[in-house]
């Protein structure tokens, strides 16, 4: 059996000490278009935020951690609204790696759900305006990798506020643009 180890400093998956791309590499070039003209400074703030967001949220649905940050609390208790909205939907997984068995690309998921109509994946958001085509290449790229042998009922982005609010955004499976971002990447690897 394979093994898949990630360098966490350097965000890059392996498997059996070999690099392989990560979903964010692949459709990289999607991004662009949202990203560029954008300061760096306000990039790596809303980066920062959104792993500090990330990491609060993994303690709490594993640990029952209840605390954050000053500025993250917003979105905190967005989260933590979302859940006590849908409490019949059982958490599964939290920041979930892998990798797509075939295709070799790394992955990781940031929940899995048990819902009354499937099991769904979800992706947690930060930003104010909802990118939902980019959104919905890298969750169904997550779809595709996610190797549970369980069939996959819907795609969902939990955008939360700094406000305390969300929105559950359910995205269109649009595997076939990934597959044509990773042809691009690996022709961009030659």
């Amino acid at each position: 059996m394979q093994r898949l180890t990630f360098n966490e400093a350097r965000h890059i998956y392996y498997v059996d000490g070999i690099a392989i791309p990560s979903v964010t590499q692949i459709i990289k070039s999607l991004n662009y278009s949202i990203y560029k003209g954008i300061n760096s400074d306000v990039l790596n703030s809303a980066a920062d935020r959104g792993t500090r967001v990330h990491r609060a949220i993994e303690f709490y649905s594993k640990y029952k951690w209840d605390k954050c940050d000053g500025d993250i609390c917003g979105y905190f208790e967005a989260y933590k609204k979302f859940r006590g909205d849908y409490k019949d939907w059982k958490l599964m997984e939290s920041e979930y790696r892998t990798y797509h068995k075939s295709l070799l690309y790394g992955l990781t998921i940031d929940e899995v759900y048990e819902t009354p109509s499937g099991t769904v994946i979800c992706d947690i958001k930060t930003p104010k305006i909802p990118h939902l085509k980019n959104w919905s290449v890298q969750l169904s790229a997550y779809k595709a990798g996610y190797s549970k042998d369980k069939k996959i009922s819907k795609i969902i982005v939990l955008q939360l506020f700094e406000n305390g609010n969300y929105t559950v955004h359910e995205l269109e499976d649009n595997f076939n643009i990934f597959l044509a971002c990773l042809e691009i990447y690996r022709f961009g690897e030659i």
